[in-house]
């Protein structure tokens, strides 16, 4: 039998989701290479080009790969060019099912699997109406609205994620199996399902060899916004116990002048560092220099962060009931889940310190990108 693979972001060897869709586009090649069982890929028509370049090269020309681009109106294409926005998918989805109903018929598919984009807040591409297994996922729920500092979200933002959380049933009533981001995911959508829990995390290896460690080294890494709450991680340096250490900001945004005048209000101005955009190979020299992460963020579906952090003997420092948590969790490297109730400045300092109690863990594998293959065999055969 063969299994339907659907994208709609495929950007080779990029980041973000663009870069996971390939991630999974390119495991599913491999394996069916190695169990001569068929494969087709759906995606969008504006990443064609650069995928099946890649695939050529990966493939070798084989016949047991086909790939299937779908195009957007052209009104659409007209209105989002080569942004791939949530309006855009919106209007990629009919068509795709359409696509995919012809495909998995053409090719006699037991399995249909979507992986991009990961928010069950959006509908499937999948159509409801196909005999073959609908597996979606890794994909999340969000759970808070962003905050400001200082002020609690206001009960239209509260009434909008409920009314999300109540899309996101509706979207997945039709699919045979989830595979979630993250636990609280997980719980929320398993009802009479087949529930996987595998963050949406997957990182290359990168060298450590000469990186010296710094003991009193936080560093926090993401963009400077209020989902990501980068003001607790300056509020927890002002912790008495925390008075040698040193925090770095690796990436920029709109709070960056405001974190700059709290970090000076708090006399840590001295202290605090903000190294802005930096390349990859930039930011995880400067993670593993650190002793430990501090991802302080409110709205996160996994985590990617943490998981790099793990890869090069970082633990991390993160909120409960959070996509990070269920990162922390399964990269078991003495990292830190702080409770939300109380103050999140002073908790987040304590998970701070009990972290650098523990001992420094070693580089994880735990977020290979070589598990994928494996995990696609689990997944498509566990209908």
């Amino acid at each position: 039998m063969s299994k339907v693979l659907v994208s709609f972001t495929t950007r080779p060897k990029t980041g973000s989701e663009g870069g996971v869709g390939w991630l999974f586009v390119e495991a599913a090649v491999k394996r069916s290479l190695r169990t001569k069982e068929p494969l087709a890929v759906v995606i969008d028509d504006r990443d064609y080009f650069d995928v099946s370049c890649h695939l050529a090269d990966l493939s070798g020309g084989s016949n047991f790969v086909h790939v299937y681009p779908v195009m957007l109106p052209k009104w659409a294409k007209a209105a989002y060019g080569n942004s791939r926005t949530r309006e855009s998918y919106l209007a990629w989805v009919p068509r795709a099912r359409r696509q995919i109903a012809d495909v998995a018929t053409k090719h006699g598919a037991d399995v249909i699997h979507q992986v991009t984009f990961a928010t069950a807040v959006l509908p499937a591409a999948i159509p409801a109406t196909t005999p073959a297994t609908k597996i979606w996922g890794p994909l999340s729920v969000p759970w808070a609205p962003a905050p400001r500092r200082g002020k609690k979200a206001g009960r239209l933002h509260k009434l909008a994620f409920r009314a999300a959380r109540g899309l996101a049933l509706a979207n997945t009533a039709s699919v045979d199996s989830i595979i979630a981001q993250n636990e609280r995911t997980g719980d929320f959508l398993s009802s009479g399902k087949k529930l996987i829990v595998e963050p949406n995390v997957f990182v290359d290896p990168f060298n450590v060899s000469g990186i010296q460690a710094e003991e009193t080294l936080l560093v926090v890494v993401g963009l400077l916004t209020n989902g990501k709450r980068p003001w607790l991680a300056i509020e927890a340096l002002t912790h008495p116990l925390l008075h040698d250490h040193r925090l770095a900001f690796v990436g920029d945004g709109p709070l960056r002048s405001d974190l700059e005048r709290l970090a000076t209000k708090y006399g840590v101005f001295d202290r605090v560092s903000f190294l802005g955009r930096l390349t990859r190979d930039e930011t995880m020299t400067v993670v593993a220099s650190a002793r430990v992460l501090v991802h302080p963020s409110v709205r996160e579906g996994s985590a990617w962060a943490v998981g790099e952090a793990s890869s090069v003997g970082v633990p991390s420092v993160v909120f409960e009931n959070v996509g990070a948590s269920t990162t922390v969790r399964l990269s078991n490297n003495h990292g830190s889940i702080c409770s939300e109730s109380g103050n999140p400045g002073a908790a987040l300092a304590e998970g701070i310190l009990k972290t650098i109690s523990r001992p420094k863990p070693p580089p994880s594998l735990r977020w290979s990108t070589d598990r994928l293959p494996g995990l696609l065999d689990d997944w498509w055969s566990q209908r």
